[in-house]
């Protein structure tokens, strides 16, 4: 059992200790999806400085894992390098990832799913 004198000597560090406890737990945290929202946002800013590899990747979007295209594009590697869950994008869903470049380019949201892409119990509007 915990002597009074000694809990009164205690109370100040487990005070400091809830307050370190708290702040760390309750720091929200980005989610993935937000991520994912970004690395795509900064892809399509890429492709939009890069309009021959946008091409060469709307026409295949296969290119982005080939060696030899890369090797030719290293400013496409390096970017692919430092953006791994754009690469892990575009090997998943290529056509998705590739289809809103254009949308993208006609000045959209910085969603990249394709206006195609909505579910069918889309409130405005047919599909």
């Amino acid at each position: 059992m915990i002597n009074p004198a000694n809990a009164k000597k205690l109370l100040p560090l487990l005070t400091l200790l809830t307050a370190i406890a708290a702040l760390t737990l309750g720091t929200p945290k980005p989610s993935w999806a937000d991520s994912l929202r970004d690395e795509m946002s900064a892809f399509h800013r890429y492709l939009n400085d890069h309009p021959r590899v946008a091409a060469d990747l709307e026409r295949d979007p296969g290119l982005a894992n080939s060696s030899r295209y890369l090797h030719e594009h290293d400013h496409l590697r390096e970017f692919l390098h430092n953006h791994p869950q754009v690469r892990q994008e575009l090997s998943a869903n290529p056509g998705r990832v590739m289809g809103s470049s254009s949308a993208w380019n006609r000045g959209r949201s910085g969603d990249y799913r394709r206006y195609d892409d909505r579910p069918w119990y889309w409130p405005w509007g047919r599909r």
